[in-house]
């Protein structure tokens, strides 16, 4: 015969649980029961939906240099969103913020070149991974 659950559980229990189930029962059941109301939500950011017009600016504010942060404010949409956009369109997204696509060129030129990452990071002003991630992105892209 199985033993019960209850049973079970409480033989697994050390004295320091015990201690605690001490002090709960010493405390006696309250007379009113207390209301435990959950905190209130954080309000939710407000949708913002772009039209197309307004899509195609952010892409274009992006390829002038703009981030995606700058984006974000400027259109009221989170970062992803507006990364999101700009992938939708097939624009590639660069780690380094403004980086443009001229940039980008001179970059897979200087590495067709036969310049390691660390030297084409040493000019960007980035590490040699960074170099690396970005390439493969714009190869993936």
């Amino acid at each position: 015969m199985r033993p019960c659950l209850a049973v079970t559980l409480t033989h697994c229990w050390n004295e320091s649980v015990w201690g605690r189930v001490a002090r709960v029962v010493a405390a006696g059941v309250p007379d009113t029961p207390q209301i435990v109301r959950p905190e209130p939500r954080k309000p939710r950011m407000r949708q913002h939906r772009l039209n197309e017009a307004q899509v195609a600016a952010l892409v274009a504010d992006y390829q002038s240099g703009m981030s995606t942060g700058e984006l974000a404010r400027k259109y009221v949409v989170d970062t992803e969103t507006a990364a999101r956009w700009l992938k939708l369109h097939g624009v590639f997204r660069a780690h380094k913020p403004g980086m443009l696509d001229d940039q980008m060129a001179e970059v897979r030129a200087l590495r067709d070149a036969g310049w390691t990452y660390t030297k084409i990071g040493a000019r960007y002003g980035c590490s040699r991974t960074t170099v690396a991630n970005v390439l493969k992105r714009a190869s993936d892209a």
